[in-house]
């Protein structure tokens, strides 16, 4: 029985450590471009802003997974029709993590938690925790850094959502700026449990 209550304490963390293909290497300064913002908001509001009383609780610190390694380049560039470039330019982004601080515009609340935090609170009693301490959450939500095209105009982010210790997905997401604002045009699931 101990066993089981550990497995399930634990596995939530393997889980987001196994889910992460990328080791980044130290975190960086948080002077991150108005534009990463902007597309980190955009992303949350389409994919994760469900009700209008939702809270975002969301990593403060960037995740990255290997969008770039072949077999998984293959299948973004097909589903997404994402370029070389752009698929370069996220993977040389995400080899450092970034802290991403209260700069969002959402429709609602969110909460940033450092991977430390979360990790407590899961350890402490679960998502059912997590639900606790933020009733109006509807999970536990990751970014990565951002690659751009060369003029900034198309961006490729990977988002991870669970709401549960086996109920979870990771996208690969493209947006385009049209009229000077960013849009979700395209996601694709590179995980899920």
């Amino acid at each position: 029985m101990k066993l089981r209550i550990l497995f399930f304490l634990l596995f939530p963390m393997l889980f987001l450590l196994a889910c992460s293909d990328d080791d980044p290497v130290s975190a960086a300064p948080s002077n991150l471009a108005d534009d990463e913002y902007a597309v980190w908001s955009a992303t949350l509001d389409s994919m994760v802003v469900w009700e209008k009383d939702d809270v975002v609780v969301l990593q403060s610190a960037t995740d990255s997974y290997a969008l770039g390694d072949s077999a998984m380049a293959a299948y973004v560039k097909q589903q997404l029709k994402v370029t070389d470039a752009v698929l370069q330019h996220y993977a040389a982004q995400n080899l450092q993590v970034a802290t991403i601080e209260r700069k969002l515009t959402l429709p609602v609340d969110y909460v940033l938690l450092a991977p430390s935090e979360i990790e407590n609170i899961l350890n402490q009693g679960g998502y059912e925790e997590m639900y606790s301490r933020y009733p109006d959450c509807n999970g536990v939500t990751t970014l990565s850094r951002v690659g751009f095209n060369t003029d900034h105009s198309t961006a490729l982010v990977y988002m991870t959502h669970t709401t549960g210790y086996l109920a979870g997905a990771g996208w690969a997401v493209l947006l385009r700026k049209v009229s000077g604002v960013w849009q979700v045009i395209a996601n694709t699931i590179v995980w899920v449990s």
